[in-house]
């Protein structure tokens, strides 16, 4: 998606100057005096004395007591400061609406004296999250499409990595959650009026929406989000930013390794030493990470249908099924059997003390890696799996500061819910997972049986994916435990690209880059060219055509699109897959013009590869192609871009043109001719290792 060299205009600063306006003549600021309480409190922990403040405010009021000699400043995109001016600056809830909040967090850093204290509240993280799920719903139901009517809201680790680019020193990021009941959703909306928090997006409808709108999203709501005595609950999350303008007299960390005394002769305690396998560390029954700090609010409302029942610091964990404790635990008991385990006295450990630890047997690791999958298809689970995806420098390479506004403010809104439906629709929900899952799963126990039967115990094979679980790192960290000193990272992409396999490498990379015994490796390249590879995709296409009593007018193959830019810049990825389908036709022994090449899954309005599988296939129905079948040879596994959108996005524009026999054929997925194609690959990489 191209993107100008101005920050995308979010808000509509008229707009919110007006709801703020309007706020004040009867305002509802009670979290504004809740995060001054706070703000207090975090001033009195600083050991120094402010002389020169300033506030950032749309509603100075409720700061005055904890800054009352501060210069007050607008939140205005272009913000009122002196640089170096100032020995303490406040963003005080209003760095949510700035268009370009990275802009803002560098204009405060400017006004700062060295050393001087950046503090910054905004709303963010689960803020009004029970309220943008309800209105998508109802939203969806009702209209078939959404709109952006609650503000996006930014994740902590996200605003933390901002800090880190404006530039701050000491850069740390919390989070605060408020739990707040309401008698019912009219009374939350005229909350957020009261606080000048509604819609003010530059994107958001114009028109007024139906009363039946928001007569479905409240039922939604106290359906799904009630709380005691039939109210119901609203998030908010204030998330806190603290930094220091860098000066040459702030502390710095030592480097590694000099430290002049142990910790344990300046304790005067006795040093233990670890076991060689450590226990698991586990959360409660509740699944709740322990709490730092919890403490009762100190500001509350006594209005007629808000209250506050508690409030409590979130520590920035990581959430839902982080797969490395159980990688961990198996890779563990896997190097604690003693079948696979070398003692002081035996083997490479002959000549070994006996107080010697104990080592795995030396192993050779073959790891497969694809693509990724979200945990579930809910609207959290979807969010934190494309901001990995879409974070991705070798998927989308424009910089930072421009990329992730937009990605952060706009797309992860609204995305997550459409891409959301799109798994749902796919969804193998007898094993909860997604079908690229299940697939993987299904490849790498084929894999291993035959890998078991070539070598024995001498092979490990086992799979990751490159963005969300089971992570790249949680398994080679797994296959360095059980013994691997060899590992054959095998990226399942038949042809080449910077955005698939050169990305997977990096993150393996990565990986072996954290591990101090670190393992020898090898990639697998390319395979699309392997004579295996193409004998199966010829079966597979031979069979579909055998199946059929009328045989289509011709084959599209439909490979992954990506940016025309791309191809220019030398990415081989295009050539590779022309390549492919000439190997194919001539394997089938088809004229020319049986089969053609298209890309799909075009994102944004820069140029992609040409051309775009959803348009030809149209143009094709057009011209009188009333049946073709589609393959889709650059997945070894059919996921999202094969059963959500070939074999229904675009076989629906193929219909809606006048086509009307519209065949897919399957991935290759766990077809005995592919695992013997991806097996001859692994006993061909792994040569020199095994033979």
């Amino acid at each position: 998606m191209p993107l100008t060299r101005q920050a995308p205009e979010l808000t509509d600063r008229a707009a919110l100057s007006r709801q703020r306006n309007r706020a004040a003549r009867n305002p509802a600021l009670f979290l504004h005096e809740a995060a001054a309480a706070e703000l207090q409190e975090r001033l009195a922990e600083v050991n120094r004395t402010f002389t020169a403040p300033a506030l950032i405010a749309p509603f100075a009021e409720p700061w005055r007591s904890a800054l009352p000699d501060a210069v007050v400043v607008q939140d205005d995109e272009t913000l009122a400061l002196t640089p170096g001016g100032h020995d303490l600056v406040v963003h005080a809830l209003c760095l949510h609406w700035a268009s370009d909040p990275v802009g803002q967090l560098i204009q405060c850093r400017r006004a700062l004296r060295p050393d001087g204290l950046f503090l910054a509240v905004l709303f963010g993280g689960q803020t009004l999250a029970e309220l943008r799920a309800c209105l998508a719903e109802a939203e969806v139901a009702q209209r078939g499409g959404l709109s952006p009517r609650v503000l996006p809201m930014a994740e902590i680790r996200d605003l933390g990595a901002l800090m880190q680019r404006a530039g701050f020193a000491l850069p740390v990021a919390d989070a605060v959650p408020f739990n707040i009941s309401y008698r019912d959703l009219s009374a939350l909306m005229h909350d957020l009026r009261a606080m000048g928090e509604t819609n003010a997006m530059t994107a958001r409808p114009r028109q007024f929406a139906p009363r039946a709108l928001f007569d479905t999203a409240a039922e939604h709501y106290a359906a799904r989000y009630p709380a005691e005595d039939g109210r119901i609950k609203a998030s908010f999350e204030m998330v806190w930013l603290t930094g220091w303008a860098p000066a040459e007299n702030q502390p710095r960390p030592l480097r590694p390794g000099s430290a002049k005394a142990r910790l344990a002769d300046a304790l005067g305690t006795q040093e233990t030493p670890l076991p060689d396998a450590l226990p698991i560390p586990t959360v409660d029954g509740t699944g709740a990470a322990i709490d730092l700090r919890a403490k009762a609010v100190k500001s509350v409302r006594n209005g007629s249908h808000s209250s506050f029942p508690e409030q409590q610091d979130q520590a920035d964990m990581p959430d839902g099924k982080n797969d490395a404790a159980q990688t961990h635990a198996t890779a563990t008991a896997s190097a604690a059997c003693p079948a696979h385990h070398v003692r002081p006295g035996e083997g490479r450990l002959a000549h070994a003390p006996a107080d010697h630890p104990s080592v795995p047997k030396a192993r050779t690791g073959v790891l497969l890696a694809n693509l990724g999958t979200p945990d579930n298809h809910d609207y959290w689970s979807m969010r934190r799996y494309l901001n990995e995806f879409l974070s991705d420098k070798r998927v989308i390479d424009y910089p930072a500061w421009k990329w992730q506004p937009l990605l952060q403010l706009v797309i992860l809104t609204k995305r997550p819910f459409t891409s959301g439906a799109a798994y749902r629709s796919i969804w193998n929900n007898e094993a909860n997972e997604s079908p690229l899952m299940t697939i993987t799963k299904q490849q790498t126990a084929a894999i291993r049986e035959r890998m078991q039967t070539r070598y024995g115990d001498q092979v490990m094979v086992d799979f990751c994916m490159r963005y969300g679980n089971p992570s790249t790192p949680s398994k080679v960290r797994a296959m360095v435990e059980a013994g691997c000193e060899r590992i054959l990272f095998f990226p399942l992409y038949p042809q080449s690209a910077g955005a698939t396999t050169a990305t997977a490498n990096d993150k393996f990379f990565s990986a072996l880059a954290q591990e101090k015994w670190q393992p020898a490796a090898r990639t697998v390249p390319a395979y699309f060219d392997q004579p295996l590879y193409i004998e199966a995709l010829a079966q597979s296409v031979q069979r579909a055509w055998d199946a059929m009593e009328e045989k289509p007018d011709l084959l599209v193959a439909s490979y992954h699109g990506m940016p025309k830019r791309y191809l220019l810049e030398g990415d081989p990825y295009h050539c590779q897959c022309q390549k492919t389908t000439r190997l194919l036709r001539e394997r089938l022994g088809w004229p020319e013009d049986r089969i053609i090449t298209t890309f799909q899954s075009v994102f944004g309005t820069e140029e992609w590869l040409r051309p775009y599988t959803v348009e030809h296939v149209a143009e094709l129905a057009k011209a009188g192609k009333k049946r073709i079948a589609v393959i889709a040879p650059a997945f070894s596994a059919d996921c999202i871009e094969t059963l959500e959108e070939i074999n229904e996005e675009i076989k629906e524009s193929f219909e809606h043109a006048g086509g009307e026999s519209f065949t897919y054929i399957p991935c290759l997925n766990d077809e005995p001719a592919h695992i013997d194609a991806l097996s001859a690959v692994i006993e061909d990489n792994l040569k020199g290792w095994l033979d």
